[in-house]
């Protein structure tokens, strides 16, 4: 909780530019309902804008997703 709230802040924060902030914050959603990490959900956003249809990972947390994948 506290780490999502961290990076929606910075989100927020004038002095900063992110690439894409629409993804960021769409990752944080997902994480802040999931069982990934931030990263696993910003790796997912990233790659579906760029037309992928899912993401391979061995992460077996993330096993109940069905936008990831086991490989």
């Amino acid at each position: 909780t506290e780490i999502a709230a961290t990076l929606r802040s910075l989100l927020r924060a004038r002095q900063l530019r992110f690439q894409s902030p629409d993804l960021v914050a769409r990752a944080l959603e997902r994480y802040r309902k999931g069982a990934g990490d931030v990263s696993d959900y910003l790796v997912d956003e990233v790659g579906r804008s760029l037309g992928c249809s899912a993401t391979v990972t061995f992460d077996r947390d993330l096993g109940g997703d069905p936008r990831f994948v086991a490989p």
